[in-house]
């Protein structure tokens, strides 16, 4: 009986292996076939979250573009215009236009002034007013993401994206703590030409 019994039970796991082995190739030529339809260029449906749905119709109006904010960062979104939009925090005062060549510049009147030192002649040539040699200094402050206090400085950066998805740094020491050699020689000629012309 005993022999019986074992012969009845290895058929049964015999055939619950065999169950088994069906079931998961029964599976595999399912997700082959999904795969398959997936590829044949027919239409699918797709739900949309409730928080996309005030934009989903302009969504794919613009082409792609790059925002590069220096060679370290890019972003790339199919419309710039809603980052800049969705990042901008309410200003309490409009925004101070740039100059067409700040504007040109992303609002910089040094571009490079974080990585190559300005010389006197550039300095003589660009900072024709007290305000243009405060916004080289600030820019400086700004690219590594100083929280400016004067709601004018931070309204004139704001309207750019660059600072606009910086974290912020209210700590004037702790931003200056992270210049480079650069930034720091930059920072001093400028408040010394500043000085000079008696700006302060």
């Amino acid at each position: 009986m005993n022999k019986k019994k074992q012969k009845s039970s290895t058929g049964v796991k015999i055939a619950a292996v065999i169950f088994a082995i069906i079931d998961c190739l029964l599976l595999a030529a399912g997700v082959f076939v999904v795969i398959r339809e997936s590829g044949s260029g027919e239409k699918g449906t797709v739900t949309i979250d409730r928080e996309f749905e005030s934009n989903v119709e302009t969504y794919y109006e613009k082409e792609p573009r790059t925002i590069e904010i220096d060679e370290k960062l890019k972003i790339q979104n199919k419309d710039a215009s809603t980052l800049t939009e969705s990042l901008a925090s309410p200003s309490p005062s409009p925004s101070p236009t740039p100059a067409p060549a700040e504007a040109e510049n992303n609002g910089f009147v040094f571009p490079d002034s974080g990585n190559m030192l300005i010389t006197d002649a550039q300095m003589n040539e660009k900072l024709t007013s007290s305000e243009l040699c405060r916004r080289a200094i600030n820019e400086i402050y700004a690219r590594r993401g100083y929280q400016f206090s004067n709601q004018e400085i931070l309204a004139y950066f704001n309207q750019f994206s660059w600072y606009q998805i910086l974290k912020k740094e209210p700590d004037m020491a702790k931003v200056e703590a992270t210049f480079s050699s650069v930034e720091k020689s930059n920072v001093e000629k400028l408040q010394a030409f500043r000085t000079a012309h008696n700006w302060n």
